[in-house]
């Protein structure tokens, strides 16, 4: 009888610790715990570019003293390892540019692309790309504060559309352009730099 007694006290305390307010406040917790511990994680964990060195699977055009080095991002796997996110099917061209001016000027080159057809691709800020990014991958829920964290990390890579860069310097970054079909099936891509003694053609595919 005292066994069976123990029972139904250990019984009736399982049913009190788990009733519907005690579940109800458990699961309170549990999506708190779980949206306080995600805030400090981005939404898209972007890897940052190496400054002030070089490209080393680039192309290079020069004129008026300026080097520019450029290489576009097409390959599904390190579009994941840089952006955690496939850009090229996303259609988000990423052109990866260095500058080494070695005049003894300011420059301020202007930088388009091209395809085939002689059509200019828009040239995206980082707000733009990470909403192509979220729209492309149907992401609808997410915290705030995650994806600040990746707007900023794609605002420090990001190139600005005007850009100056001084004399004996160098600098580094990404150049988003827009396409709107599946970056890998366009072809005779080009980067075009103008604002210079003489444009530069780089051909990036």
């Amino acid at each position: 009888m005292r066994e069976r007694a123990s029972q139904t006290h250990l019984s009736r305390h399982f049913f009190l610790s788990f009733s519907p307010s005690h579940t109800l406040f458990l699961a309170f917790s549990l999506s708190l715990f779980l949206l306080l511990s995600s805030c400090s994680v981005p939404l898209y964990k972007v890897a940052p570019i190496p400054q002030n060195s070089a490209i080393v699977d680039g192309k290079t055009g020069t004129t008026q003293g300026l080097e520019i080095t450029a290489a576009a991002l097409f390959d599904d796997d390190k579009s994941f390892e840089r952006f955690a996110s496939n850009l090229p099917l996303a259609g988000i061209i990423a052109v990866d540019v260095y500058l080494k001016n070695n005049s003894a000027a300011t420059l301020k080159p202007k930088f388009s692309l091209r395809d085939s057809a002689h059509q200019n691709l828009s040239l995206l800020d980082a707000k733009n790309v990470l909403k192509q990014m979220m729209k492309f991958e149907g992401v609808r829920a997410y915290v705030k504060e995650g994806k600040q964290l990746t707007l900023d990390q794609l605002s420090a890579m990001a190139l600005p559309k005007k850009i100056e860069i001084g004399p004996q310097s160098e600098k580094r970054g990404v150049l988003f352009f827009r396409a709107k079909v599946d970056a890998m099936k366009l072809d005779g891509l080009r980067l075009e730099v103008g604002g210079l003694a003489a444009p530069i053609i780089i051909p990036i595919n």
